[in-house]
């Protein structure tokens, strides 16, 4: 456990995939102390929390426990340490339905069966995608939300105000909180080097989402404590490099429709080509998804009746 900051303490609990690691904040409050994400649920961080709990005398003052996103790395442990500590839980509205149709997997395996076909996907590799969600859909936990929240909402800190913003983007109802000389910053913003994917979904447009809020954080001299990696010094710096990349990768899909109307598959294949294996090609063809109707939107692209994009003219 780390001290990040007055009253902020970083606990690095263990991840069985790539990164290898999470990082959830313990925070002191004006009364008691609020918990800045779970980790996964694992006997390992498990112990780890409750010896962080104890170290930091907080075992009988846990009063809130603050999800991020319904990601099983940042909320898997919520219900346990709700129940054992007697904490109440905090979850955006989007993330609450989110985790439902995670949970219920039927409703969200429709759509993303109806995503890769309309971008080219072979029967055979739906079937992998589909059989690798199935494992990790196992990962996800209920939570026992005890406050929606939708953004703007405060948290009394022992040092300030801490303050909801909703960023979207790399899952519908993300967040971060705004403190008194720092942002708890979730997967919005990494520091191991890494872009925050950004995932479509139906009914929302993630990508005008994401920039949205980084456009907000450039007011935001202040140094990030993260998800995953080292704390970013500078959210403005951090936040412009973000965009720049967003932009050069949507030149990127771009060029590639020059010549010729192409399925979304090949892009998404020739855009992020780390991503092919089964688990890792469904956010590959719904970033991919999401970058599209971007730049549909903005006049770039469009898309014919057989579900192929090409330069508009």
């Amino acid at each position: 456990m780390t001290e990040v900051a007055p009253g902020v303490l970083r606990i690095d609990l263990p991840l069985p995939f790539a990164p290898a690691q999470v990082n959830v904040y313990l925070v002191k409050l004006a009364e008691g102390w609020m918990l800045v994400d779970t980790g996964m649920d694992s006997d390992r961080s498990a112990a780890l929390l409750d010896a962080a709990l104890a170290e930091a005398g907080a075992t009988g003052s846990l009063r809130w426990i603050v999800i991020t996103h319904c990601h099983p790395d940042h909320q898997a442990l919520a219900g346990v340490l709700s129940e054992r500590y007697g904490a109440r839980v905090a979850m955006h509205r989007e993330e609450v339905r989110a985790l439902d149709q995670i949970l219920h997997w039927e409703t969200r395996l429709q759509w993303q069966e109806e995503a890769l076909r309309d971008a080219g996907v072979e029967p055979r590799m739906i079937r992998r995608v589909n059989a690798s969600f199935a494992i990790v859909q196992r990962t996800f936990r209920p939570v026992p939300v005890a406050w929606v929240l939708s953004g703007g909402e405060t948290f009394d800190g022992a040092a300030g105000p801490l303050t909801v913003e909703w960023t979207g983007g790399h899952a519908p109802g993300h967040i971060l909180l705004r403190g008194p000389g720092f942002v708890l910053a979730g997967d919005a913003i990494l520091g191991n080097g890494v872009q925050p994917s950004v995932t479509w979904y139906p009914e929302a447009d993630p990508l005008r989402d994401y920039v949205a809020a980084l456009d907000r954080m450039r007011d935001a001299r202040l140094p990030a404590f993260c998800g995953h990696g080292e704390t970013v010094p500078d959210v403005p710096v951090w936040a412009e490099l973000a965009r720049k990349r967003i932009f050069a990768k949507e030149d990127q899909m771009a060029a590639l429709l020059e010549n010729s109307p192409l399925p979304l598959r090949e892009v998404a294949e020739q855009v992020w080509p780390e991503r092919l294996a089964p688990f890792d090609y469904r956010f590959a063809i719904l970033e991919a998804r999401a970058y599209a109707e971007r730049l549909q939107r903005t006049g770039r692209i469009r898309r014919d009746s057989q579900n192929r994009y090409s330069i508009s003219r």
